[in-house]
């Protein structure tokens, strides 16, 4: 807090104190920052911190932080999945063909919670899925590599809950949420994680669906993340 003065000039020697002067005072010691005994503070209005800066012997700590981080399509398995420069996207070109996207824009002292995808069925060159909704619908999961190189899972995928061909053809997201926080600090034991995206099987239309975004959900700890 900033502290104020309870009298504009100095006060002078045997001149009566008011009684507002020391309740002001009490009030904003009340609401200073303990620099020795530390404490839990709720500011009314954001703390700037100007001039110098400040100057810190440890990472702060944090009870709890949301992250969102975009990652890059950049898959290191994409069986038939080619890319659209016309639709910004990964489209699928054959039945039940899998994508495998790193999770490459970790903050550290984190642990992720989620990841989702956007995706268009209407995306690539081969236009709009017609008919009726295919009988196999795209899956999200996350999959990790230990430091044995044992690859592992993390669930149950999540199955695009379109409910209609419409919805389906229009940009809509898939969310795969994990049952408890992955912690993903450097020199845990996953090493590498991915995003894996089943696509259509039976009910496949060619250089139609496509994969458009890929973000994640973290967790973060510290505040240099």
């Amino acid at each position: 807090m900033t502290f104020v003065r309870s009298k504009a000039s100095a006060y002078l020697t045997r001149e009566k104190l008011p009684s507002s002067a020391p309740t002001l005072w009490d009030t904003q010691f009340q609401n200073a920052l303990d620099g020795a005994a530390g404490g839990t503070y709720a500011p009314s209005a954001a703390i700037i911190i100007n001039g110098s800066g400040m100057q810190f012997g440890a990472i702060p700590a944090l009870t709890s932080q949301s992250v969102t981080r975009i990652q890059a399509l950049r898959p290191i398995d994409k069986n038939s999945w080619t890319w659209s420069t016309n639709a910004g996207a990964w489209v699928q070109n054959a039945s039940a063909d899998y994508l495998w996207i790193p999770l490459n824009d970790i903050p550290d002292h984190s642990s992720l919670v989620s990841v989702r995808i956007m995706l268009n069925a209407a995306a690539g060159d081969g236009g709009a899925y017609t008919g009726s909704l295919p009988t196999v619908m795209p899956t999200l999961s996350v999959q990790y590599v230990n430091n044995s190189g044992v690859v592992g899972g993390t669930g149950t995928p999540t199955t695009d809950a379109s409910g209609s061909l419409a919805a389906f053809n229009a940009a809509h997201s898939i969310t795969f949420t994990l049952s408890s926080p992955l912690a993903v600090d450097m020199g845990s034991a996953r090493q590498a994680i991915y995003a894996l995206i089943n696509g259509v099987g039976t009910g496949y239309q060619a250089n139609k669906l496509g994969i458009l975004q890929l973000d994640a959900v973290f967790t973060v700890t510290k505040v240099n993340a």
